[in-house]
């Protein structure tokens, strides 16, 4: 990737490493799509929102979430072993904050195995 073309939102740090020698990286915000209220084929109301590439999938009236790999816009016939709990009312901003946490969450536990090294 060329330095013209750099995500919106990336944001320069300089990062020095022992001998002095010194690098610029970009963090760049993860990617997200939604949240947005969607139908089933079979009439139920369901939120689904993506962050880091994995997708949330939140019906009407559920506590459970089903979680998935890819973009708001896929067949979800294959859902990741995992799931989220959340007992709040059934809204956006509820998903937003628990799906953020849990990838943060998820993502440490490999961050930390990859210093240990």
């Amino acid at each position: 990737m060329g330095w013209e073309r750099l995500p919106p939102g990336a944001v320069p740090e300089i990062i020095q490493i022992k001998s002095g020698k010194t690098f610029t990286v970009y963090r760049v915000p993860m990617p997200c799509e939604g949240p947005e209220v969607r139908q089933a084929a079979d009439g139920r109301s369901y939120l689904v929102y993506m962050y880091a590439c994995f997708v949330f999938r939140w019906f009407r009236g559920e506590s459970r979430v089903r979680i998935y790999a890819g973009h708001i816009d896929q067949d979800f016939r294959w859902p990741l072993p995992w799931e989220l709990n959340i007992e709040d009312r059934w809204d956006r901003e509820a998903l937003v904050g628990r799906a953020r946490d849990w990838v943060r969450s998820h993502r440490s536990r490999f961050e930390s195995n990859q210093r240990r090294r």
